[in-house]
């Protein structure tokens, strides 16, 4: 049986370093693939970017949920009882239990982008599912004052190296992946559906992924940057 890779003792090797930013929680498959890819050198063609989360529901219904509801899925717990039942009637109303399980799931789609929204909007003519932004990174929260001028004065801040985040994210997530086979409208295999528990946990899970690994690129290119 696998075991949790330990700690290089040569003091060269960047394998705690890398530890450091893989839950323990890991399976050892996983965390062994998470360590062969963050030991591979940068591409010279990866890019800056941003990384989305989308919400896929079912494109037999004529609508799906707005961004405004979906981005609700992440917005801090409120103690108002109506609030929160909005939340639970978007869920309700935009998820359904899979045929083997008792319990309702969603299913999410999660990469990267140049441009968040035309991305949105090409997927959705190619592919005809109904999707909603529930977030995109770097996120930061808008009623900072900081975050504002940021944006103001320098344009949006993207994810440094965004397509060796989105592989470190896939990979971590890869037991929740879904396998549809060939997508019936564009023909290509999708691999970047994922399936969470329909609530607030399910999503608030791949947001701490994204989280960490787009926290560990922006430290890692400033360490280059030294």
């Amino acid at each position: 049986m696998l075991q949790r890779p330990t700690m290089e003792r040569d003091p060269s090797s960047r394998t705690g370093e890398f530890l450091a930013h893989i839950p323990a929680s890991a399976s050892p498959e996983t965390t062994a693939s998470l360590l062969a890819e963050l030991a591979k050198p940068i591409s010279d063609s990866d890019a800056p970017g941003f990384i989305y989360m989308f919400w896929l529901t079912d494109e037999g219904l004529p609508t799906g949920p707005s961004d405004e509801a979906a981005g609700s899925l992440l917005a801090p717990a409120s103690r108002s009882g109506a609030d929160n039942r909005r939340t639970s009637d978007v869920l309700s109303s935009f998820t359904s239990a899979p045929p083997d399980k008792d319990e309702k799931t969603m299913l999410l789609k999660i990469g990267r982008a140049e441009n968040v929204f035309a991305r949105m909007q090409q997927w959705k003519k190619q592919c005809g599912y109904n999707l909603a932004l529930i977030r995109y990174y770097p996120y930061h929260n808008s009623s900072k004052p900081s975050s504002r001028k940021a944006s103001e004065n320098e344009g949006p801040k993207k994810v440094p190296n965004v397509h060796k985040v989105e592989r470190l994210i896939h990979i971590e997530l890869m037991a929740r992946r879904v396998n549809c086979g060939k997508c019936k409208a564009c023909g290509k295999e999708h691999r970047e559906w994922f399936e969470v528990d329909a609530n607030r946990e399910g999503v608030a899970m791949v947001d701490e992924v994204i989280k960490r690994w787009v926290d560990w690129a922006e430290k890692d290119e400033a360490s280059r940057h030294r």
